[in-house]
């Protein structure tokens, strides 16, 4: 079987090219979005990879109409990505589904198609592959679609703990990677607090090393909201910074990241260990960034919190929900966009629904529940 690779800056322009070059018979075998252009395989062969991989399958390979799939004169702004991938994948899926037959080289824990489904989706969003398995493994095989989502939601909610202020302490700090958006959440949280009348006598500290933007960025904030705001480079600037705050109800730290060449310039971590029982800790990490594991592992046992942001830019965070759920660190605030108010103190029914979105956008559902209830 001969397959061919075509790349266009849109799905609408891809077939097309499909159908100049191979003509209204070509098969469809995959397709995926690859820094912003669309990548699409397809062949004439009698046989698509779908048949060979279901070997015993005896109906002859699915060959889709290009014709059907193409939008003639629409403005690309109106075309929906997602709805023309499941045009061309449905029948595909329904067919799959209908001849499904477990794989043998599972360890006997999987036996119907919806779990192999939410396991890859699990595995996509970050989740490791044996807590998947341990989550999926009494899926009912009766379930609907959306009854999976609810059951697999409901799993992995079951032990997720959120936000809890121990009485008395003042002092709440931000830790984590550059670029994750540390500065940009505190001030949302601040923004959120006055919005709601939580706080009144607050101070700000951001602690760095020969940064004039984070500099600039204290006096701007001391303006904006009219508090004491404090720059400091090291352990005895941090230490006098507590001291002129001490009057403070409230007061907000922002930490730089972990430095890996200067490693002098992490002694915020031994400093915030001495202050364990004063300061309240939140990890920040964006929903883009990786490795979450091997960065929370250099502030270990100084986390109370971890908070996600930039949900906006990237929907997975998996990893983030089993770092809480295997460590037991609760679950913070939920940040997207650039708004002051697009920030959500972290909740069972806000988990849930970033978490079934993640499963499954909700405008999929539909169509998802009827693939997988021929």
């Amino acid at each position: 079987m001969t397959t061919h690779k075509f790349v266009a800056a849109n799905m609408n322009l891809a077939l097309q090219k499909v159908k100049h070059e191979l003509g209204k018979d070509a098969v469809i075998l995959s397709h995926e979005t690859y820094r912003g252009e669309v990548h699409v395989m397809a062949t004439l062969a009698n046989e698509s990879t779908l048949d060979i991989l279901l070997s015993k399958s005896k109906q002859p390979a699915l060959k889709l109409p290009i014709e059907e799939t193409l939008i003639n004169e629409q403005p690309q702004a109106e075309i929906d990505n997602s709805t023309l991938a499941l045009q061309n994948e449905m029948a595909i899926l329904k067919r799959m589904i209908t001849e499904f037959k477990a794989p043998v080289n599972q360890d006997g824990m999987f036996s119907h198609a919806l779990q192999f489904f939410f396991h890859q989706k699990l595995q996509e969003m970050g989740f490791p592959n044996q807590f998947s398995k341990k989550i999926l493994v009494d899926l009912p095989a009766d379930d609907t679609f959306e009854e999976s989502i609810q059951h697999i939601t409901s799993q992995l909610l079951a032990n997720l703990q959120y936000r809890s202020i121990q009485p008395g302490v003042k002092y709440h700090s931000f830790i984590g990677p550059s670029g994750a958006g540390k500065t940009q959440l505190i001030v949302k949280i601040i923004l959120q607090y006055l919005k709601n009348k939580m706080i009144e006598n607050f101070a700000c500290i951001f602690v760095n090393h020969q940064n004039v933007r984070v500099l600039e960025e204290s006096k701007i904030y001391a303006r904006i909201f009219n508090v004491p705001c404090y720059y400091v480079e090291s352990e005895t600037d941090l230490q006098d910074a507590l001291e002129k705050t001490k009057h403070n109800d409230y007061v907000f730290i922002d930490f730089p990241a972990f430095d890996h060449k200067e490693t002098q310039n992490n002694y915020y971590i031994p400093f915030i260990q001495s202050q364990k029982l004063s300061i309240h800790n939140t990890l920040v990490f964006a929903a883009n960034i990786k490795n979450l594991k091997q960065y929370a592992s250099l502030h270990e046992g100084i986390v109370n919190e971890i908070s996600i942001t930039k949900i906006d830019e990237n929907p997975h965070f998996g990893e983030m929900v089993y770092y809480s759920l295997l460590n037991q660190i609760p679950m913070g605030f939920m940040s997207t966009g650039q708004s002051y108010a697009a920030v959500e103190l972290a909740s069972q029914s806000v988990i849930e629904e970033y978490i079934k979105n993640d499963l499954c956008p909700n405008r999929e559902r539909l169509v998802m529940d009827k693939v997988f209830n021929v």
